[in-house]
């Protein structure tokens, strides 16, 4: 199965950085916004589902005006959880911007009937690489500084950042750790 279209758009001023670059929050904004697309096709209407976790590789950068094309589709299942892959395209060179793997909870799916050859096949350059091994330590935000941490951004998250259960969207994440640094 080929992947589908799940975004058509461009990169508008206001969502680059000050380097005239998209903004990484907007690349997973826009990613996600197909998400709900890549369920629909699947036969998964109206689903309700978790964003897990999340893999993302920017290959190029996306500057002001370029046209964009995201194209989506499930990758596999295990029990009720989904995994997707998303690419972000050039809309005018078809180059990759950017790859996304999402890990999705969509409870009640494990017995949803699925046709797998609707599936696709993740290609090698969006695949997870990076860090192995243990997580890093979790140190009590009481005391990072005593670990030489320096504070570089605070604010209040507000409602529109979080998604249907309260949860703050990656998106957000993304974008507070950008302006912060």
């Amino acid at each position: 199965m080929s992947l589908i279209v799940t975004h058509r758009g461009s990169v508008n001023a206001w969502e680059c950085d000050e380097n005239a670059h998209l903004n990484v929050r907007f690349f997973i904004a826009k990613a996600h916004e197909g998400v709900p697309f890549i369920l629909r096709h699947a036969g998964f209407t109206d689903a309700p589902f978790v964003l897990v976790s999340e893999h993302l590789r920017f290959h190029r950068e996306a500057r002001i005006a370029v046209p964009l094309v995201i194209y989506g589709g499930i990758t596999s299942r295990n029990e009720d959880r989904l995994t997707l892959y998303s690419e972000v395209r050039h809309g005018g060179t078809d180059a990759m911007l950017a790859t996304l793997v999402h890990h999705l909870l969509v409870p009640g799916s494990a017995d949803a009937p699925l046709d797998v050859s609707r599936f696709v096949a993740m290609p090698d350059n969006a695949r997870p690489r990076g860090l192995t091994g243990a997580p890093p330590e979790r140190i009590p935000a009481g005391r990072l500084d005593e670990r030489g941490y320096v504070e570089v951004g605070r604010g209040r998250i507000g409602n529109r950042e979080c998604d249907h259960s309260g949860q703050m969207e990656h998106f957000v994440v993304a974008g507070r750790i950008s302006d912060a640094v």
